[in-house]
């Protein structure tokens, strides 16, 4: 390479660099990918790009950027950090702990690397082992937000919530950062100490972040009550993810004659889902890596009429994005609660989750009831559901296939509680492959250990791959015990479509009274309690019954079948209803 070609390189990466600090990553990239041509053989700029291409969602980009600058130079460690995070993003945590632990290796006492490291850790289930390396990233960067961000949701994990509302604090009087701010509002719905008016003000801080976003002109959208309607769905969960599969069907289902149907798709790893989805609507537009402003400019411009913001509480999800009122209507739909954003008019729900002038949360949004809240897809690869597992000679096993992060000090109490009023019954858990972990077994040994439940009476399942396998699980389980005051909705409904009946306890928020709404759809509403006695004493009558248990699981594929949750097009019918009702009165009449 030449001297006029190097100072080329050299100024083309400053002005890359220059374009990340201003937030012009498409910048960036142009830059980058100029300089590369000119030096195909630097590791180092291989990198970079690779690093912008992530900052733009980019992932498969830049694996294959971040692999190249392996290929020119194994040792660079950066490249093996950056490389663990987009694996552990698109949920590849296996090779990312590979790239992690080479990228601890070569920088030993790197906070970064110490934190990728722990990320997948715990991701992984073994959050003791998460713990012990993001303290030793802060013992280095004691005020370093993002690791005690991390540190704080390890707390949450491991079902200590005050603590991590503390360290989440802690986070946001040094910096604030809008992620330990939304993980502070979710923190609360896993609390049972958490009240209104600390929810409300978490809420508030989180809103107070994005004050800055000033909503867009007022739309100008036809009036008109009868006509064909824009409706847009928004997302980053469209792939292989519960969400997707509550609103697949539902897509379909849409009447084209008089609903238009866009999806403004933030999912940065598309697979076979997410393709499946985007043949089933009018419209598509990828919009991962894209900014709030342009998207909001591009539902604008494609002039929705009502914009449906899923999950925007969780992972990539944009719920700010109601901040700027790209459309007349915005609604909130399978969120955990309030957004909080005067910019959000409605949140779907049903009567059951939000029972009409009984309702125990604070929200600003108009209730918008659903006959039933879950629209549910019946799982493919389902086996045949067997018999109770306590009627082939077994002792009764209670089970949960909850995210340990459900699993609450709280609901574990109440689950000891049950098990000492049933003697000799056990308790399986299980999620995905994570109590495969001796670390994550150990911890709920000594957890239940704690409450006078011995580990002879525990069992942990981390050992299925596909989801049939998953499912088939649910053989070895006589009764399901629902976490709180944050219940499980997937699992829920896969242990009913297994034949498990279901104990909950019904809550006081959308978090805690979705496992009532869906026994309630299967006219089983008697297995929810409104107290803990009364979760042990259904969960015990249960346990003393075979007979009923046998009947209850041979009869609850026809109670499903004849059940609104799976009715796509009722489901669709119903909510289009809603919609069309909203519209006018919102909008059209206002």
């Amino acid at each position: 390479m030449s001297k006029t070609q190097k100072e080329q390189v050299a100024r083309l990466i400053g002005q890359a660099g220059q374009a990340v600090q201003a937030g012009r990553i498409a910048d960036a990239d142009a830059f980058l990918r100029r300089a590369v041509k000119l030096a195909p053989k630097d590791a180092a700029i291989w990198c970079n790009l690779g690093m912008v291409s992530a900052m733009s969602r980019r992932h498969i980009d830049a694996i294959g950027q971040f692999g190249k600058a392996l290929a020119l130079s194994p040792d660079l460690g950066a490249a093996h950090v950056n490389l663990a995070r987009v694996l552990f993003e698109v949920e590849r945590y296996v090779e990312a702990e590979k790239h992690a632990r080479r990228a601890l290796a070569l920088a030993p006492n790197g906070p970064v690397e110490l934190k990728m490291l722990a990320d997948v850790a715990v991701r992984r289930g073994r959050t003791t082992e998460g713990a012990h390396l993001l303290n030793r990233a802060l013992a280095i960067r004691p005020d370093w937000v993002d690791a005690l961000n991390s540190l704080a949701s390890v707390h949450r994990l491991e079902g200590r919530p005050h603590r991590a509302v503390e360290l989440y604090g802690r986070c946001l009087a040094i910096k604030p950062l809008e992620s330990a701010a939304r993980n502070l509002v979710l923190t609360h719905y896993y609390d049972t100490a958490s009240t209104p008016q600390s929810l409300a003000a978490a809420v508030a801080g989180w809103v107070k972040l994005h004050a800055h976003l000033a909503p867009l002109p007022a739309p100008a959208n036809d009036r008109d009550p009868d006509r064909r309607l824009k409706i847009g769905y928004v997302s980053a969960d469209l792939r292989n993810h519960p969400v997707a599969g509550n609103i697949e069907d539902v897509l379909a289902a849409h009447d084209r004659q008089t609903f238009e149907i866009f999806v403004y798709s933030l999912t940065a790893g598309a697979d076979q889902v997410t393709q499946r989805l985007a043949g089933k609507v009018d419209h598509w537009r990828q919009a991962a890596g894209v900014s709030d402003a342009v998207l909001a400019r591009q539902i604008r411009d494609d002039g929705i009429d009502i914009l449906i913001i899923l999950a925007g509480w969780t992972g990539d999800n944009r719920l700010r994005l109601a901040a700027l009122k790209p459309a007349p209507l915005q609604v909130s739909w399978h969120d955990f609660g309030t957004s909080g954003l005067a910019g959000m008019d409605g949140w779907i729900t049903d009567a059951v989750i939000h029972p009409p002038g009984q309702t125990g949360e604070e929200f600003g949004e108009e209730l918008l009831r659903l006959p039933c809240f879950y629209y549910e897809p019946r799982p493919e690869s389902a086996p045949e559901v067997a018999v109770p597992p306590c009627l082939t000679g077994q002792p009764v096993t209670f089970g949960s296939f909850n995210h340990p992060v459900k699993m609450t000090d709280a609901s574990l109490a109440l689950w000891a509680e049950t098990m000492q009023a049933v003697p000799g019954s056990r308790l399986l858990l299980k999620y995905r492959d994570q109590f495969g972990e001796t670390g994550l077994k150990e911890r709920y040994v000594e957890r239940f250990g704690a409450l006078g439940i011995g580990p002879e009476r525990l069992l942990f399942r981390g050992d299925t791959q596909s989801e049939a396998d998953h499912l088939a699980a649910y053989a070895h389980v006589d009764i399901g015990l629902d976490p709180f005051p944050f219940n499980g909705s997937t699992t829920t409904w896969q242990a009913l479509y297994m034949g498990v009946p279901v104990v909950t306890l019904a809550g006081s928020r959308f978090v805690g009274r979705v496992g009532l709404s869906l026994l309630t759809a299967l006219g089983l509403p008697e297995l929810a309690a409104t107290t803990p006695a009364d979760f042990v004493k259904i969960a015990v009558e249960l346990a003393a019954d075979p007979g009923r248990l046998r009947d209850l699981r041979a009869g609850m594929r026809a109670r499903i079948d004849s059940s609104p949750l799976v009715d796509a097009a009722g489901y669709t019918r119903a909510l289009e209803a809603v919609l069309r009702d909203f519209w006018r009165r919102r909008w059209c009449q206002a």
